[in-house]
């Protein structure tokens, strides 16, 4: 179930993340394309290897947008977009937590199976 401040338990993440709705996934993803894109011009212009690009610094606009946001400035930048609310499944019947998809069988928090 969500937290006090309506972020629900990630378990890729292994923590509650902020979760959005279709409209702000939108915006989400395109920050992400605009770091993505940020990274590619960087690395052709100064011919450096994926392990001296500053993934912070470039994909910075869509941190500081999650973190305002609500969400954990840590996060992975491509993780930032599996947290969609319809990608979340509902709460466990013995837990709490929010199953990872509406197709879950179990519950990856307690390990309990889905009541249908």
């Amino acid at each position: 179930m969500p937290d006090a401040k309506g972020r629900v338990w990630c378990s890729r993440c292994k923590r509650h993340v902020g979760v959005f709705d279709d409209t702000e996934h939108e915006r989400f993803r395109a920050l992400y394309v605009e770091g993505v894109q940020a990274v590619k011009a960087f690395r052709e212009r100064t011919g450096a290897p994926l392990s001296e690009v500053s993934f912070k610094t470039l994909f910075a606009p869509m941190y500081r947008a999650y973190a305002e946001f609500g969400g954990d400035s840590e996060v992975i930048a491509e993780e930032v977009l599996k947290h969609q609310r319809g990608r979340f499944g509902p709460p466990c019947a013995t837990c709490g937590l929010e199953l990872q998809s509406s197709r879950a069988n179990w519950c990856i928090g307690c390990g309990a199976r889905r009541k249908r």
